[in-house]
């Protein structure tokens, strides 16, 4: 629906903005008014040959002359009477002489072929005036929907993205995590956020209760649960209960869920996701840049797999719910193999050096006659079947097995049996002897991830 009324939109604002351009032109084509050039004669015309000329186009361009096209000749006819009027009559001369107009001082009227002909022209310029307002109020609306889209947790806005890095530290707890992405505007700074703010302090003693039973059945751990108590955001403590309900399912299905926990919850599993899975890209890019270990995103990709599957820990309990919830469908199984490791023209390492990985992932649970791997099964079936990370997506990760330190991570959508890859990074800027670490995480399913080894010698610069 949004769409067919964006393109509704542009298509008035180009066919107004096209009845624009016509009129333009059409005023470009007239010209200056020259009563000479008009009526064909030399500026050094007597009367007499003034009115010679002008009996003579009369005969030829008169209306009454062109029955079969009248309507075509009035505006040319009319055009030659006041160049006949500018040369033969002292105010017209007068006018004309200042202000280049027989009528004296004049002022552009567009008429627009969208008119009624029946149209007054002193009704024009308002008519005209309302398309132009339509024309760029519609471009406006346009440019306003558009940035809008950047306000929602698909399409996070640059206030968000910025937070996400300021937050942003080398070893977050999942806490922290979810404390600043439950803080994103695109999830609290909604049009009803006064009304929403309103109801979550009303149901703030509901809210108290229920922190006490949590506390009883050990749905939080002792640290989490004091900070969400003293939370000084009602909304975002809402929020921070609903992913602990969901990430501690095991515990938290012991109890009782109130309606307006049950609404947090479900707005989770279609939001969450997204805000992650930025999040995650900001601590990739961050990391790498910043020489950072990998503990920040891996915390991200795991609560990822955690909200997919109801469980932050991938314990016993928690995979066989999660081999409950598939059924006789295989568990994801990941290779990688083939790895190689390079420098453009050279034959050792060298400290800051530019390297090239490559390797390829086999998913070997997949049918050999299978194009795609299957939709995993997930708590977001219920709530959005087409969401897209019920699919197999991949990410990568470079990384130093002895510090963590990230070199390169990634995502891949590709959902092929066979997937090969190709990267560069900057490698280790220190010489010595490293052992990198290529890792592999599925963040549909709890567990399901790879890792393989490269060994590299890195010598000191030349």
């Amino acid at each position: 629906m949004g769409t067919a009324l964006h393109v509704a939109v542009v298509s008035i604002a180009i066919y107004l903005a096209w009845q624009c351009l016509i009129q333009i032109q059409e005023i470009g084509s007239i010209g200056a008014f020259d009563p000479y050039e008009i009526l064909g004669i030399p500026e050094s015309a007597s009367l007499a040959e003034i009115k010679r000329a002008y009996r003579k186009m009369s005969m030829k361009y008169h209306p009454d002359k062109n029955i079969h096209d009248a309507a075509a000749f009035v505006k040319t006819f009319a055009r030659i009477s006041k160049a006949y009027e500018s040369l033969t009559d002292k105010t017209s001369m007068e006018n004309y002489q200042k202000y280049g107009h027989p009528d004296g001082r004049q002022s552009i009227l567009v008429n627009f072929a969208v008119l009624p002909s029946f149209v007054s022209e002193y009704y024009s310029i308002v008519l005209a005036t309302f398309y132009f307002a339509l024309f760029f109020g519609g471009i406006a609306w346009i440019v306003y929907k558009f940035s809008k889209r950047s306000r929602n947790c698909k399409h996070l806005s640059r206030r968000t993205l910025n937070r996400f890095q300021e937050t942003l530290h080398e070893r977050m707890s999942v806490y922290e995590v979810l404390d600043v992405v439950l803080s994103s505007s695109e999830l609290i700074e909604t049009s009803d956020k006064t009304q929403r703010e309103i109801e979550a302090r009303t149901r703030s003693k509901a809210v108290d209760k229920l922190l006490k039973k949590t506390d009883a059945a050990k749905i939080f751990p002792t640290e989490v649960f004091n900070r969400i108590k003293k939370h000084s955001q009602p909304l975002v403590r809402e929020y921070l209960i609903a992913a602990y309900f969901l990430l501690r399912q095991s515990k938290s299905s012991t109890l009782s869920t109130p309606l307006w926990l049950e609404e947090k919850i479900r707005h989770l599993l279609i939001c969450l996701p997204y805000l992650l899975e930025h999040f995650a890209s900001v601590a990739a890019k961050a990391s790498v840049k910043s020489g950072y270990q990998s503990v920040t995103l891996l915390r991200c990709l795991n609560l990822l797999s955690g909200f997919a599957q109801g469980s932050f820990l991938a314990d016993e309990e928690s995979l066989r719910s999660q081999k409950q919830r598939l059924g006789a469908n295989p568990l994801p199984e990941l290779e990688l193999h083939d790895v190689s490791m390079s420098v453009l023209d050279e034959h050792d390492f060298r400290a800051g050096d530019w390297l090239t990985l490559k390797f390829v992932l086999t998913r070997k649970h997949m049918d050999s006659n299978a194009s795609k791997a299957p939709l995993a099964t997930t708590l977001y079936d219920s709530i959005d079947p087409k969401s897209p990370f019920r699919k197999e997506q991949i990410w990568f990760l470079v990384l130093e097995k002895a510090t963590k330190r990230l070199y390169a991570a990634w995502k891949c959508s590709d959902l092929s049996a066979t997937v090969p890859q190709e990267i560069g990074f900057q490698g280790p800027k220190l010489a010595g002897k490293y052992q990198l670490e290529i890792r592999a995480v599925c963040i549909a399913y709890l567990g399901v991830e790879t890792a393989m080894t490269k060994n590299i010698s890195v010598a000191a610069p030349k």
